[in-house]
């Protein structure tokens, strides 16, 4: 490679956004445990109006607010939500897409199986949140219900 080419190369890699740049993602999470109880109306709890439109078409009739944050989460480092006694939400930002949404490695974890052994991955996936829209996690149980996990990035 010459000269002239090196520094089209070092000239598009300085040019280039720095994840480390960027200002942490602002988070809202939310954690619900929906139950299925025979005979009730249906019912809400209060502080649940911002993911009422999210929650309303699933078949349960019992929203009971478990947890509730707004946060920073800085790309590249592990953020932790303690969404219940059991459950550990832990969100890492990779990185932000032209289009504005943001890359994430996101998992679930459990209290360990066996005490002081390593905690266990209800879910872990990676995704891409698209800034104002919300994402819904399922199929985690929780007491006498199912947890529901909601996040909106900003």
């Amino acid at each position: 490679m010459n000269i002239a080419g090196i520094a089209v190369v070092f000239m598009s890699l300085a040019g280039a956004p720095s994840q480390d740049a960027l200002p942490p993602v602002e988070l809202c999470v939310w954690a619900v445990e929906a139950q299925q109880e025979a005979g009730k109306a249906r019912h809400f709890d209060a502080g649940l109006e911002a993911v009422r439109p999210a929650l309303e078409k699933l078949p349960y009739t019992t929203f009971r607010k478990v947890y509730t944050t707004r946060t920073k989460a800085p790309f590249e480092q592990e953020t932790r939500c303690r969404i219940t006694s059991k459950y550990t939400l832990i969100l890492t930002p990779l990185s932000k897409e032209k289009d504005g949404r943001i890359r994430a490695d996101l998992r679930v974890e459990m209290l360990p199986a066996k005490r002081g052994g390593p905690p266990v991955k209800a879910l872990a996936t990676r995704l891409a949140l698209q800034p104002g829209q919300k994402i819904k996690l399922q199929g985690l149980k929780l007491d006498k219900g199912e947890l529901i996990i909601l996040l909106s990035a900003k």
